[in-house]
């Protein structure tokens, strides 16, 4: 999933922030934008999803539990709360800097061999 994902990701990224520069958005902006793992609009990427999940079931999935069976799932791997949050999205990434400072041990390359590890999938 990385090694296709990332790569796609990067080019998306490097295509629209040129884009955004065009448009007059702010370098503050942009990098904010950038630290998104999906640099989409929330209600965009919730409109295809509910529009994916209607087409492959019939019906409307609640993003709830997607994300209630994510974190389950990951608890049952192994993997420790803290970094469930963070993968979730619970800690903003200035946060993570400091949680990582302060009171984690763990880099960004660490997380992902512990998500790589616990076998955590997209099909």
């Amino acid at each position: 999933m990385a090694k296709e994902y990332l790569p796609y990701r990067q080019k998306f990224v490097n295509q629209y922030a040129a884009a955004l520069r065009n448009l007059g958005f702010s370098e503050e902006f942009i990098i904010e934008w950038k630290r998104r793992l999906f640099p989409f609009a929330d209600y965009v990427l919730r409109r295809e999803i509910y529009t994916a999940s209607e087409k492959a079931i019939g019906r409307r999935i609640r993003l709830y539990d997607l994300r209630s069976f994510f974190a389950s799932y990951m608890s049952l791997k192994g993997v420790p709360r803290q970094l469930i949050d963070l993968l979730q999205g619970r800690v903003p990434p200035k946060e993570f800097e400091v949680l990582q400072r302060h009171y984690l041990a763990i880099s960004i390359e660490q997380l992902r061999e512990i998500y790589d590890r616990a076998g955590l999938v997209v099909l």
